[in-house]
């Protein structure tokens, strides 16, 4: 706690503690999606959550197109300008995709292609498919699906369970150096938060429970 002399006040600046979503919780989530939850007209968080294992920040989630993913090379291009403190001086970076990744993908060009074509947002607004889809959309679809799913809404959880999640398996099985490069974070980010809490056994897990979704969806409905 620290004294904030231009009001006088005392300001905390202790760090939040953001939760990884648990391995319960996410068999969960995705047993609720393959149900169809959380409802019509509310697609784009399936794409989203399987995005997620590659453990970046939403904002870059959703300005994704589908001309960003080589399917033939396996990879996908990360825009600076969407990253935060735009990629720090890292530019575009062109990382391999997980396979939940991939299959996200190919279920939104297959179930909800943008008319607009592949330049276009791949998770779009419904309204106008020229625009992504906006943040605070996204975030209520997450909390309707937590909700249909039976898991607890932690306060200022939201996606940053998934980045959490994706970044401890990654830091623990390969170092806090490819986790940051392969996330676009910095090592000392990764270090600062905490965010190796969870033992890899637990999140070989969830990793295999993800995993099994992925391999569904590239299956089809």
């Amino acid at each position: 706690m620290l004294y904030n002399p231009l009001d006088g006040r005392v300001v905390d600046r202790a760090r939040a503690e953001i939760a990884a979503y648990s391995e319960e919780e996410i068999a969960r989530l995705v047993a609720a999606l393959e149900r169809g939850e959380p409802g019509p007209g509310q697609w784009q968080i399936r794409a989203i959550l399987g995005i997620a294992s590659s453990g970046r920040r939403i904002t870059s989630i959703l300005s994704l197109t589908p001309a960003d993913h080589d399917f033939e090379a396996g990879t996908v291009v990360w825009r600076a300008e969407f990253a935060k403190g735009t990629a720090y001086g890292r530019g575009d970076v062109v990382m391999p995709m997980t396979p939940l990744h991939r299959a996200a993908v190919l279920w939104a060009l297959e179930h909800h292609p943008n008319p607009n074509g592949p330049e276009a947002p791949l998770i779009y607004r419904t309204r106008n498919p020229a625009e992504p889809m906006r943040q605070s959309a996204a975030d209520r679809q997450l909390k309707r699906l937590e909700e249909r799913a039976g898991v607890q809404r932690a306060p200022g959880r939201a996606f940053h369970g998934f980045c959490r999640a994706a970044i401890t398996l990654v830091s623990d099985l390969f170092g806090d150096e490819v986790a940051s490069e392969f996330t676009g974070r910095k090592p000392e980010t990764i270090r600062r938060y905490s965010y190796k809490k969870i033992v890899p056994k637990t999140m070989q897990k969830v990793a295999a429970g993800m995993e099994r979704w992925g391999k569904e969806q590239e299956g089809g409905e």
